[in-house]
This record gives C-alpha cells, structure tokens and sequence, in this order.
C-alpha cells in the first residue's frame, strides 16, 4: 500500500485490517488523523506505536530529497512544537512540556544518515590539500558529516581534478 504521508502510514497501522488501511491510504493527512481516531486499535497499539511512527519516519527520509533536508538540518535539535498539548509525541509551545517523541525519532534517523554520509567515500576524500585549506574555516558546531557535505558540494562545482589542485596550491 502506498501512503500520501507518514501521518496515513501511522493511523493506517492503528489497525490490522487491509481494508481499514487501504481507506486510510486514499486519504488526507488530517482527514487520516481525524479517521484515525475512530478506528477499533489493534491490541498491541501502545507497544508498538514508536516503532511504527519511526518505521514510517524511516520511508520518508529514505527518499532522497526528504533525506538531504533533514541532513540539511545539521546538529539543531528538532522539536515537534505543537499549540494541542500533545506531550507524547512533541512539546506544547505554551508550556514547554512534553516528551518530543517524534523529536527524537527524526534525530536517531538523522544521526543514521549522517552515519551512511561519514562511511560514503566523496569526490573530496580524493584531495588532501582542498581538505587542509577547508579545516581553516570555522564550522562551528556543524556535525562531521555536514561538513563533509559542504566541502563535497563545494568541490562539485568544479569536478575537474586539474581546477581542484591548482585551486589547493594556491
């Protein structure tokens, strides 16, 4: 089945039923939230709810422009801030209160990523000296693999090995 949203792929598992997860697929995301209360939960739900938010977290940022924008994120911290006093899943704005589940999840996913970046050999990994000149600039707090990122997209604009070392020598 093939959901508009993580938001249907999680009210669809609510439910062991194809039926019921088909409906919720052919759905809007709030019209799918809003379904997804009137559905009969499968005995497991409270068990199995994370894993299923952070299985369908897992589809949406494996497509690659979801996953460049999360990466794209850096080391901030994510907070799902919401204004319905959701404790669970985020954080009410008005108080500060709340557990940030979905946070987290979408930081654990994010620190996969970064994981797979950091393993993954650049076009950059190839020229030392372009290396040591970008280690004179100050990333601040930016995790490893954004910073890898940066000095490969940086070096990408230029793709020609004869351009990239004259570039380091000078």
């Amino acid at each position: 089945i093939s959901y508009n949203s993580t938001e249907n792929f999680y009210q669809s598992r609510k439910s062991e039923n194809s039926g019921v997860r088909i409906k919720v697929s052919k759905l809007s995301p709030m019209q799918s939230k809003q379904y997804g209360k009137h559905i009969e939960l499968r005995k497991d739900w409270e068990e199995v709810k994370v894993d299923v938010m952070k299985e369908g977290l897992s589809y949406k940022f494996a497509v690659p422009k979801m996953m460049n924008l999360l990466a794209n994120t850096g080391v901030v911290r994510i907070v799902e801030g919401n204004t319905w006093g959701d404790k669970f899943w985020g954080v009410d704005i008005r108080t500060g209160v709340g557990k940030n589940t979905l946070g987290q999840l979408i930081t654990e996913i994010r620190a996969l990523i970064f994981e797979a970046i950091e393993k993954n050999e650049f076009l950059i990994d190839r020229f030392d000296g372009f290396n040591k000149l970008f280690d004179l600039y100050d990333f601040g707090r930016a995790d490893k693999a954004v910073i890898k990122i940066v000095r490969n997209n940086f070096i990408m604009r230029y793709k020609n090995p004869v351009q990239i070392d004259m570039l380091c020598k000078e």
